[in-house]
């Protein structure tokens, strides 16, 4: 994964701000105004994101009224959003933009509503893409599940320009007001394992129970009750982050 709010590769503009140069404990606070963001070199989108998944996660603690882009993925002239989250505070609500392949203008947007962060308290985030499906989990809990309106290898991946953390460069308004953590990029869908680990959620021990068909390397989810296997075949489903990931369903 990429973590993109820490290494050498990161730059720093506007009005924003850290509480320390420790990498694992580093807390960017943005003041939301215009030319205040984070960006990273030059990297191509073949990094973020491969032919089945990708997943954005972050802890972040917003300023009422936030209407700010968490990251974006764009254009070396910042006009074309490859692949974006947005916070839209005044609604309750993120945004999940992609570009795929083909689009001559604009992007297509998921808009998740329901998502009430309080002013000033700190929340776990996670986007799960996996092929047509999104997922949405707020302090490691699927909060919502979406459709995309094609495959996520659809997705333009042909940028090679930089990730920006707090805003969309040359589109007005878009700054973000707040605080972002451990903001991290995979290439790959995560588990709902996955997701409760990084957001400090203990889903308890493995269980393996007798009725399980699959082969013993196979760990089923903590419910006791439960008979669904982790698939590792080749057939679409979600590779482990961990040999201690379960629950592959989203």
């Amino acid at each position: 994964f990429t973590d993109m709010l820490s290494g050498s590769g990161v730059s720093v503009h506007g009005g924003v701000f850290t509480n320390t140069s420790n990498a694992s404990t580093t807390v960017w606070q943005f003041d939301g105004q215009t030319g205040s963001y984070l960006s990273t070199t030059a990297r191509p989108s073949t990094r973020d994101i491969n032919l089945n998944g990708l997943t954005i996660t972050c802890w972040l603690k917003q300023n009422a009224g936030n209407d700010g882009y968490i990251v974006a993925k764009t254009s070396s002239t910042g006009m074309t959003a490859f692949y974006a989250l947005r916070s839209v505070a005044t609604q309750s609500q993120l945004v999940f933009q992609y570009r795929e392949v083909g689009r001559l203008v604009g992007s297509s947007d998921i808009v998740i509503s329901g998502v009430a962060f309080l002013p000033g308290v700190w929340y776990h985030v996670a986007v799960v893409a996996h092929v047509r499906s999104m997922a949405l989990y707020v302090n490691g809990v699927r909060h919502s599940t979406h459709s995309l309106t094609g495959y996520i290898g659809d997705i333009d991946r042909s940028s090679v320009d930089r990730l920006y953390a707090g805003a969309r460069p040359l589109t007005a308004n878009s700054e973000f007001s707040g605080d972002l953590h451990s903001l991290r990029v995979y290439a790959q869908a995560l588990t709902n394992f996955d997701i409760a680990l990084l957001a400090g959620v203990d889903s308890g021990p493995l269980h393996f129970a007798p009725a399980c068909r699959c082969p013993p390397s196979h760990p089923i989810i903590p419910s006791l009750t439960a008979q669904n296997c982790v698939t590792l075949t080749d057939d679409g489903s979600v590779q482990r982050l961990t040999s201690n990931s379960k629950d592959v369903g989203f």
